[in-house]
Formats: structure tokens, sequence, C-alpha cells
């Protein structure tokens, strides 16, 4: 799997970043992290196109939306929760299935010991992830 790539704009910067894990933190609007978000979504695509991602999200990414930034339909499986503990149990469990190319996750903050616990499981499975935090 070839190394991503992922532009840093809208005010975005990566806080820690290897072959199989990223993070970004969004110091904007929700529109910019909406932004980021599916910038994310659109490389994972372009990297893979017959992959099948993973989105870990508060709300319910518009179909619209995916089109726009062009990434094919129905390759996003889109898990949907406000809950902390809840959003990192399901990075976990999709990292570990191994069934997605990338998984991309919103969370509002992330603390090291997450931070490790997600890392360590890309790594094992040889998943891409990146996770978007935003304050």
């Amino acid at each position: 799997m070839e190394q991503l790539e992922l532009g840093n704009n809208l005010n975005s910067g990566d806080i820690f970043d290897d072959r199989f894990y990223h993070e970004v933190t969004v110091n904007g609007s929700k529109q910019q992290i909406n932004q980021q978000l599916l910038a994310t979504l659109s490389q994972y695509s372009r990297d893979n196109q017959s992959a099948w991602l993973t989105c870990i999200s508060p709300e319910k990414i518009q179909r619209q939306l995916l089109q726009n930034a062009r990434v094919p339909k129905g390759s996003v499986l889109q898990l949907i929760s406000n809950e902390k503990n809840e959003i990192l149990e399901l990075a976990i469990k999709a990292l570990k299935s191994g069934q997605s190319y990338g998984i991309v996750v919103m969370i509002k903050r992330l603390d090291a010991q997450h931070r490790e616990t997600i890392r360590n499981a890309a790594h094992s499975e040889g998943v891409y992830c990146t996770v978007i935090t935003s304050y």
C-alpha cells in the first residue's frame, strides 16, 4: 500500500503522522471540519477505488457531499455516534476487522492512551486510519 499524503488546509495541522495513522486537528467551523473529512475520504478513494472505507462521525454525511468529493457511491460505511467511548470502540473494532482500506474517525479530543491504542490497531492490521479532532 502506498503512503497517503493528506493535505493540511483549512487551519489544520498534523499532530501525529506515520505510515498508517494520521491525526489532524481542525480549528474552525463545522463546515471546515466537514471539508477535511470529505478531503480525507476522497484521498482514500483515489488511492484505492475498489476498497471499502469506514467513516465514524457524529452525523451522517449527505450523499451529495460524497459525490461532490468524488467518493464512489456505496464505498463508505458510515457509523454514527456522538459518544466518545462508543466512537473509540467502533474505531478499534473497525480497524481490527481488517475489512476497510481506510478508516476516518471524527472525535472532539483524543487522549494519549486512546491515540496509542488506535495507532497500534492500525499498524497491526495494516489499515490506514485518520483521526480528525477539533476544538
